[in-house]
């Protein structure tokens, strides 16, 4: 099942997200994330396939961070509805931790998680929990990718999307 920002990506004609996948030569266990920045939007979606490898997830969103189109007044959009499997207290807190040990409380942009499950929601509201309170008063739990870009209030953003 494709997350709700792939499909709308895909009517909008943005290209596909880069898949991270750090893991060793020959392994298949398969990406953890897979991440795009769309600079004309301010925004980096992160589509969040999988918490059970928090070195790679780290790795990920270290490589995120480190791409020379990123900005640090860029929302994040975390896409929770990919994830495999229901996730666990400790992935969930292996993930705000990653967030945390990456010094992204000098992000300035609003934050996202998309979650349609009740699962989904359970994890992302426990991942919000986790934040920084600065973190966690720009961050909202929201049904589908038209809310996240509510959310984050672009100018023009919801005006050229095509009809579904």
């Amino acid at each position: 099942m494709l997350s709700v920002f792939s499909r709308l990506r895909r009517r909008t004609g943005y290209p596909s997200p880069s898949a991270t996948d750090s893991s060793p030569e020959g392994a298949t266990v398969g990406p953890v994330l897979f991440s795009e920045i769309k600079p004309d939007l301010g925004v980096v979606f992160i589509d969040v396939l999988r918490l059970s490898d928090r070195a790679r997830l780290g790795d990920g969103l270290a490589r995120v961070l480190t791409d020379p189109s990123f900005r640090p007044e860029y929302h994040f959009c975390l896409d929770f509805g990919d994830l495999r499997g229901s996730p666990t207290r400790d992935e969930i807190s292996s993930l705000a931790a990653n967030i945390r040990s990456l010094g992204l409380m000098w992000l300035t942009g609003r934050i996202a998680l998309i979650a349609r499950t009740p699962e989904q929601c359970t994890a992302a509201h426990s991942f919000v929990a986790q934040l920084t309170a600065g973190m966690s008063a720009r961050s909202r739990v929201v049904g589908d990718f038209l809310s996240a870009l509510r959310w984050f209030e672009i100018p023009g953003a919801l005006n050229d999307l095509p009809p579904a």
